[in-house]
């Protein structure tokens, strides 16, 4: 099937939940999110979640308690969230958590 990966088209076989397309990309759980049709994706569905042909998916890596740079730096012209969009809403919850963390 064809997916849509951080703006770039790439082709995956029938079938896979989220969690197995990210253990097929090598990526570790606790360090990624992930945005599946412009919508976040808690980790306790990936599971669940299977994907479909068309579906636009952004993957974002966290690195020594803040946001990095994605799998490609190429953001695409399409249907899927401008990575900016998805990194400053990832880096607004990175902040609020840590927030919350310094008032207990």
């Amino acid at each position: 099937m064809k997916l849509q990966l951080n703006g770039q088209e790439r082709e995956f076989p029938d079938g896979l939940t989220l969690a197995a397309f990210l253990d097929q990309l090598g990526m570790k759980p606790d360090r990624v999110a992930v945005e599946l049709n412009r919508e976040i994706v808690a980790r306790d569905r990936w599971f669940q979640v299977a994907l479909k042909q068309g579906d636009c998916l952004e993957i974002v890596h966290f690195v020594g308690g803040g946001v990095s740079h994605a799998l490609t730096a190429k953001t695409a012209e399409n249907a899927c969230r401008p990575r900016d969009v998805l990194l400053r809403q990832l880096g607004d919850m990175h902040i609020e958590a840590r927030l919350g963390q310094q008032r207990s």
